[in-house]
């Protein structure tokens, strides 16, 4: 690695300490649409899941719905993280133009925020629900998808927290 690095240093006119300080450098747009993409394309595949449920069950037994949707956005969450790792690994994989990713996989962000984006696909997942809910629904008050919603929004809370607790939430 060290004669990688000073070779490249030699390339382009810097310090190998500048090279290797460049290692760690991150374009944040590239990440923000990497990962803008996937929520569109996950919250779409939400919405089709939440409406072939939600036709699927009836519409006036609300914890029923509840229910399907709890259990239903933590198998999409975990769905939705193992495909958002291999989306990341292809596009990082394009962007680089090189498959052999090496020391580089370590350096993905989303590698270290796995609980974070678990709790995020649950939510969004949630969400949706919820929204479907609504839309399909007469304004009855709050329903119970919409206490669901608000207890993933606590657990994302409690996460984030944790891990700013813990040192490893990197802004």
């Amino acid at each position: 690695m060290a004669m990688t690095v000073e070779a490249v240093a030699n390339h382009h006119g810097v310090t190998p300490m500048q090279a290797r300080e460049a290692l760690t450098y991150r374009r944040t747009s590239v990440d923000v649409f990497v990962l803008a993409v996937f929520v569109v394309f996950y919250m779409a595949v939400a919405d089709a899941i939440v409406r072939w449920m939600f036709q699927r069950l009836p519409a006036d037994v609300p914890r029923i719905r509840s229910v399907a949707a709890a259990v239903t956005a933590c198998a999409a969450g975990f769905g939705g993280l193992v495909l958002f790792g291999l989306y990341s690994a292809v596009f990082e994989m394009a962007r680089v133009g090189n498959t052999h990713m090496s020391y580089r996989a370590d350096r993905s962000p989303w590698n270290q925020y796995q609980g974070e984006l678990l709790i995020a696909g649950i939510m969004l997942f949630a969400l949706v629900a919820r929204y479907r809910h609504a839309r399909g629904q007469p304004d009855q008050g709050q329903s119970v998808e919409g206490v669901l919603a608000s207890l993933i929004i606590g657990a994302a809370v409690a996460a984030t927290s944790a891990s700013f607790a813990k040192g490893t939430f990197v802004t």
